[in-house]
């Protein structure tokens, strides 16, 4: 007699991208979708060749802390395939790491090695890795250093956010990152620059998506 597998899902962080070749497409889908799932809508997808970042098509990805099976993951695909041929728009991959256990802020040599395991264990080099850069300092410095990402084109206004801390403010920077070995030391190098030209400590960096619920909830409660 066969014996049924005992082994169960692990939860993961799931990412399943779709993209256009104008952002109409995705916005119908965002609205299809917003109920169901948390969504990420980017006006541009960003590229990176040779350490230059070049803008791509729009991009919505589905994003997900779940545990999937192999039948869950590709039902959702084909949902997804499907819904997008309807659209105009177009399925482009899936991509998954485990994040348990990453509550506190990562050094770069942490974060490497983390990345390293995460390789290890079946994650694509390239594939989709969520990096959240943290910042410490008076809100006054924050700002100026939320000015300077944006000009050096290191990340959007809309991929930053002033948070309180337990201490100091705090500004949390979102970049759509990769799982490429030298693509995340220079990120963060790059970003660790710019924050000591303007006496801002960096508290290092999460392997997670930007969560403003949090401050949208505070907000509610104040009013």
């Amino acid at each position: 007699m066969n014996e049924e597998s005992t082994d169960q899902p692990v939860e993961m962080h799931w990412a399943f991208f779709l993209e256009a070749d104008n952002i109409e497409p995705l916005r119908k889908l965002n609205d299809m979708l917003g109920d169901e799932f948390e969504l990420r809508l980017d006006e541009f997808t960003e590229v990176i060749e040779d350490g230059v970042s070049k803008k791509g098509p729009p991009s919505l990805s589905v994003q997900m802390n779940a545990a999937l099976t192999p039948a869950d993951v590709a039902s959702l695909e084909e949902r997804l395939k499907a819904l997008a041929a309807q659209v105009g728009a177009r399925y482009v991959d899936t991509a998954s790491f485990d994040a348990s256990g990453l509550d506190s802020w990562q050094d770069l040599d942490s974060a490497c090695w983390l990345l390293s395991h995460y390789t290890d264990t079946g994650l694509e080099e390239g594939a989709y890795v969520p990096w959240l850069f943290g910042f410490e300092a008076q809100e006054s410095h924050l700002m100026q250093l939320q000015d300077a990402i944006v000009q050096a084109e290191l990340a959007t206004t809309e991929d930053m956010l002033l948070r309180e801390g337990d201490g100091l403010p705090q500004l949390e920077v979102f970049v759509k990152g990769e799982n490429v070995e030298e693509a995340l030391p220079e990120r963060y190098k790059a970003l660790e620059a710019l924050a000591a030209t303007l006496q801002v400590t960096m508290l290092g960096v999460l392997f997670t998506e930007l969560d403003d619920e949090q401050d949208d909830e505070q907000d509610d409660e104040s009013e």
